[in-house]
């Protein structure tokens, strides 16, 4: 019959019509048109994971478990959505392991470590196995690129005004900033555009305690690099927001410590240190008088950097009794100390140490909860004792 004929386009219309009406088309812009009507597509079908507003990578609060889950969820969705749009530009994600959808592996052959130089970390693990990498902050994942190397990709910022993460990096990448040796910030290799927000692609490198320290060198040395750092920044009119531990990098790729199991041996004068994470940068421009907001931002670094640092630095205080006067004085209320200061002061007190000084060993592994804390076991690798 010629009206059961046009009964099926019929209702597919009318289906597609009212679709159309509750999830509505809308054109996801790519660096091409073709590539642009596909992604515009594969958004519709997959109904939007990613939009241009940058609180979809928000999970909310931590202690309202269940919902904290489901959007953890939902932004692990966002990075399976993207995952061919990274691999068309040479970047393969890792993939989850069999014991977490949190916690995923390399999915491509690694270079040879032989090949690898700056700006991407010596590899200091036996395996793959040992790359795991844990996906705890929504806006990252890790991938490699199409030569072998690891990397992490980081949502930074979207729309036409740039977020102050995405304007710092850019800043200290910029002449005559990025040369200068005390500019130690995590490079960035890349950044790709999709639907308005911006990505930047770095290497993957390791937290610098993960490895243990050895000698009272090794320790001035980290602390000095940070030291140096903060004043460049602040210099600058840049602050960071949150140098915690977990921002504090090094170019080493190497096994998660676990319990008893450490590493010791790869803090040596050749290692590189960096800050990541700038989501809670200010920056000051122009001449006038700084903001409160900014203030308050270069405060918190001086802060920050102190206990950080203090973690190792107090291991040694015996070495250097007036190492703990210095970081008491810049983690007090409305501390007076600037980033300047600090490293002039860190400077001055480091001064008089000898050589057999620098060459003691570092009994404790670090400052904690008031008291120093011991190793029980040996550590892993061999330790590699003296200046290096």
């Amino acid at each position: 019959m010629p009206g059961r004929g046009l009964a099926v386009p019929f209702v597919c219309l009318s289906l597609t019509a009212i679709v159309w009406r509750y999830r509505p088309l809308h054109w996801v812009p790519t660096h091409s048109f073709t590539s642009s009507i596909y992604w515009t597509l594969r958004s519709w079908l997959w109904n939007y994971p990613i939009t241009p507003d940058f609180g979809i990578w928000v999970v909310g609060d931590t202690t309202d478990r269940q919902r904290f889950f489901k959007e953890k969820a939902r932004t692990r969705h966002i990075w399976t959505f993207l995952e061919p749009y990274f691999a068309q530009r040479g970047y393969t994600f890792y993939i989850s392991s069999e014991e977490s959808t949190y916690v995923v592996l390399p999915a491509r052959k690694m270079i040879d470590p032989r090949e690898l130089s700056y700006p991407y970390a010596l590899y200091c693990c036996n395996d793959e196995r040992e790359l795991e990498f844990i996906c705890s902050a929504a806006r990252v994942w890790p991938a490699r690129d199409a030569d072998g190397r690891d990397v992490v990709i980081k949502a930074v910022s979207t729309g036409a005004v740039a977020s102050n993460e995405l304007k710092a990096l850019k800043l200290l990448h910029s002449e005559p900033l990025r040369n200068d040796p005390r500019n130690r910030i995590i490079p960035v290799v890349d950044y790709i555009e999709f639907n308005h927000q911006t990505f930047a692609v770095m290497p993957r490198w390791s937290h610098c305690v993960q490895c243990d320290f050895v000698t009272v060198a090794e320790i001035i040395r980290y602390a000095r690099a940070y030291f140096e750092t903060v004043a460049f920044l602040h210099e600058n009119n840049i602050t960071h927001g949150d140098i915690l531990l977990q921002n504090m990098c090094m170019d080493v790729l190497m096994p998660q410590p676990f319990l008893e199991r450490y590493y010791t041996g790869y803090h040596t004068s050749d290692r590189r240190y960096v800050l990541i994470d700038f989501e809670g940068a200010e920056i000051h421009a122009g001449p006038g008088p700084h903001s409160l907001e900014f203030q308050n931002s270069r405060k918190r670094d001086i802060y920050l950097v102190a206990d950080s640092l203090g973690v190792n630095l107090r291991c040694i205080e015996h070495v250097i009794p007036r190492i703990g006067h210095l970081l008491d004085s810049m983690m007090v209320e409305d501390s007076e100390v600037t980033a300047t200061t600090a490293l002039f002061r860190f400077e001055e007190i480091c001064g008089g140490l000898t050589m057999e000084d620098l060459n003691l060993a570092v009994a404790a592994h670090q400052f904690s909860h008031g008291k120093l804390q011991y190793r029980q076991n040996p550590p892993v690798n061999k330790p590699i004792l003296g200046l290096n």
